[in-house]
């Protein structure tokens, strides 16, 4: 079975990817820019899904998508992906979107579809293996509060400076929690 790739599709010119625990293990060891992770090809591997990781990628020209890939662990496994900003004013504006791909997973709208980058829009994976589907979450324009938030990190952010921050008590960080997405099942092992 193909592995199941997430691209997180942004506008802006940086952000932080983070799948969200207290404290989380670095998938690289510095951050990663330009044609890094910028097709399924070339994605960034997630070697245990079923632990919590964090990376940094400095968004650029070269690609509106980061993309990784993971083998799914298990039928019906619960994945959970999750982007924070640092909380500096030049970063209010960014916004990013999760599209979890695999098979078996929904099918997009013509809408949804539409509204993804070309480069996404156009990659072999909607291709390579029948009965693709995704899920697709879109940050929410309005950060104010934390009404976006899924269960777990509502129990863990408060409203700070006019943003929904997380404070990470491990690495004694704050970032703005602009997208946050549980509970995605992943029906198709391997």
């Amino acid at each position: 079975m193909h592995s199941t790739g997430i691209g997180l599709c942004l506008a802006a010119l940086f952000f932080t990817a983070q799948n969200v625990v207290h404290a989380h293990r670095p998938l690289t060891t510095s951050p990663s820019c330009d044609d890094d992770y910028g097709t399924l090809e070339t994605a960034l591997p997630i070697p245990d899904p079923t632990i919590s990781w964090s990376f940094k990628h400095y968004a650029d020209c070269s690609h509106r998508a980061v993309w990784s890939s993971f083998v799914n662990p298990s039928a019906d496994f619960q994945f959970y992906v999750g982007v924070g900003t640092p909380p500096v004013e030049r970063f209010e504006d960014v916004r990013a979107n999760a599209l979890i791909i695999g098979p078996e997973l929904p099918s997009l709208s013509d809408e949804e579809m539409a509204s993804l980058p070309e480069e996404i829009r156009t990659d072999p994976v909607w291709t390579a293996t029948p009965n693709i589907g995704a899920y697709y979450h879109v940050s929410p324009a309005d950060q104010s509060t934390c009404n976006h938030l899924g269960a777990v990190m509502r129990n863990t952010t408060t409203v700070r400076n006019g943003r929904c921050d997380f404070f990470e008590p491990f690495g004694q960080t704050h970032s703005w929690r602009v997208l946050d997405a549980d509970n995605n099942v992943i029906p198709v092992e391997g």
